[in-house]
């Protein structure tokens, strides 16, 4: 495919006038789709010019904040406004609702592998050639649902950090550690959620084989969203643990896919594993607020008052 420049792709992203429409489809001037045979070149850009249009609309519309969370625990921005340059490549930056720490419950979603930044759950469905696929393609109706419940806080995690390094499983699972450490739990939240999709649940399974030995994790935690990756089911089985893990999770998986699926799973109406997060989000918000109704740490305090 032929190559092009950053000015190439850029006087070709005016012209063309590309912007979301009143349906939200992403579409040139003309009202057409993005066309990766003729038009792939500028794919990246175009990429990236999506990625600051959703970042913007949750930062003005949802009111969420930008944090960086550096990859060692305790590391601070240098002052050295050339070092503080290359830090800022390099650290990844999550997405926060204003006060979340100080909420009583916790929202963290982490999305899966790629060049998927906070706030999307799979690029690709912005140029797809199809319609309505804005709330499939991003987080906000997840953001939406979320910001209903006036006592919860929201943390959109950054896995896949825009930063030349490699990404591998555990730079995922450690970023997801780094979170947990930074702001999870530091936070005044007693009940936790967690939702992780495609490879976003493994990196959530993993801080779950990390912390489940302590105290303050299996208290705090009260419910993780599997989505369409890895269920649980194999470390349900692994030692006293698994008990917990069953008891707190739930897995949603595309059609097709039941021989994967553990104990505590639902089938999604689609085969499209990237439309999976938009089409289960009524069904997974259901399991939330099931999960803090048995497990929530006021619910569980009102019980013991009552006996």
């Amino acid at each position: 495919m032929e190559q092009t420049t950053v000015e190439e792709s850029q006087r070709w992203f005016v012209a063309h006038g590309w912007h979301f429409d009143n349906n939200k489809d992403f579409v040139d001037k003309d009202g057409k789709f993005f066309d990766y045979p003729t038009q792939g070149q500028h794919y990246e850009y175009l990429q990236e010019q999506i990625r600051d249009l959703v970042f913007k609309e949750m930062e003005t519309n949802f009111d969420l904040e930008q944090h960086q969370i550096p990859k060692a625990k305790g590391q601070k921005p240098p002052v050295d406004e050339e070092e503080k340059k290359e830090f800022d490549v390099y650290c990844p930056t999550i997405f926060t609702s204003k006060d979340a720490t100080f909420k009583p419950n916790l929202l963290v979603i982490v999305q899966g592998l790629g060049m998927v930044p906070p706030g999307q759950w799979a690029r690709k469905l912005f140029t797809n050639g199809l319609k309505d696929q804005y709330k499939l393609a991003t987080q906000m109706p997840y953001i939406e649902k979320a910001q209903k419940h006036e006592d919860w806080g929201l943390v959109l995690c950054d896995p896949n950090h825009a930063s030349p390094e490699p990404k591998t499983e555990d730079t995922r699972a450690h970023h997801v550690l780094r979170v947990w450490q930074d702001v999870v739990a530091p936070s005044k939240a007693k009940n936790i959620m967690y939702i992780g999709f495609s490879a976003g649940t493994v990196a959530v399974l993993d801080l779950y084989d990390t912390l489940s030995v302590r105290p303050e994790f299996v208290k705090r935690v009260k419910a993780i969203a599997l989505l369409d990756g890895e269920s649980g089911a194999s470390r349900q089985a692994q030692g006293q643990d698994g008990k917990w893990l069953q008891d707190h999770s739930r897995a949603y998986c595309q059609k097709g896919m039941s021989g994967f699926l553990g104990p505590n799973s639902e089938t999604v109406n689609t085969h499209d594993h990237d439309s999976v997060p938009g089409l289960a989000v009524d069904s997974v918000f259901e399991f939330l607020d099931e999960m803090l109704q048995i497990f929530g740490e006021d619910v569980i305090a009102d019980k013991e008052k009552s006996q």
